[in-house]
């Protein structure tokens, strides 16, 4: 006879300051807490599911259950999401849009990443004499692999500024007050400069590799047969690129 688990809640009236101030750390810490993969807790008043887990996953993957719109508050959405991006889709609309971005997971992508990754690595060693701080030398590593793979054309003097507007994008997207504004002010900066990149493709002023992602989605047309938004289409890039680079966070954490 199988048994049911009755769900862990947590005490307590509401629990989003906890949120903010332990960020990436605050599920796992209640689900350490209570050998759980799965607690009950408040997130601005509403009761929360917690949860961790391949089966858990999953879940969110059942059109039945879930939907994407408007799920992301929009605070979320200015910072580290984007607006207009695939994760609020549903529907047929988001098969599609996702099919842009699975058609990028092919086994000889990822291994070029994985070349990238050592290449870029193996270039930042050889250069510094000093003392390195892993941290920051991760963003500014991940954010080359990043702009390689994708294709999006960059100068070598423009790297540190790529990797000093895409950090807040993940760094403070929680937070609140200027360290939010710097995330949404980032994003406007990034989200600015690939437009243009892209208009410039869209018009051959600028020539860039048509395998990539980067000219994949500038092309990329809707279920309309419609080029997608230019704003839209840089959205989606980045959704490719900050989490690339956001990985720097777990090659920190460790060390």
């Amino acid at each position: 006879m199988s048994h049911q688990r009755k769900i862990p809640k947590e005490t307590g009236w509401d629990h989003s300051i906890e949120l903010l101030r332990e960020g990436y750390y605050f599920i796992l810490n209640r689900t350490g807490k209570f050998d759980s993969r799965v607690v009950l807790t408040r997130i601005l008043g509403a009761k929360t599911i917690c949860m961790v887990g391949k089966k858990e996953a999953e879940l969110f993957y059942d059109t039945d259950k879930f939907y994407r719109e408007e799920a992301a508050p929009t605070s979320a959405q200015k910072t580290i999401l984007g607006q207009g991006g695939v994760q609020g889709l549903d529907g047929e609309e988001h098969r599609h849009r996702k099919a842009m971005f699975m058609s990028l997971m092919t086994k000889e992508a990822l291994n070029e990443i994985q070349q990238l990754t050592k290449e870029e690595w193996q270039s930042y060693i050889n250069k510094e004499t000093d003392e390195v701080e892993i941290y920051e030398a991760a963003k500014v590593v991940l954010t080359r692999i990043a702009l390689r793979w994708t294709g999006v054309p960059y100068k070598e003097e423009e790297v540190q500024y790529w990797a000093s507007n895409l950090s807040p994008l993940f760094e403070y997207a929680s937070k609140i007050g200027p360290k939010n504004i710097k995330s949404r002010w980032s994003r406007q900066k990034l989200e600015s400069k690939l437009e243009d990149l892209i208009q410039k493709v869209r018009k051959e002023r600028i020539n860039v590799d048509r395998s990539r992602a980067f000219y994949q989605f500038s092309m990329h047309k809707d279920l309309n047969g419609e080029l997608l938004d230019q704003h839209i289409a840089a959205v989606e890039l980045l959704n490719l690129i900050r989490p690339l680079v956001a990985i720097a966070v777990y090659i920190n954490f460790t060390f």
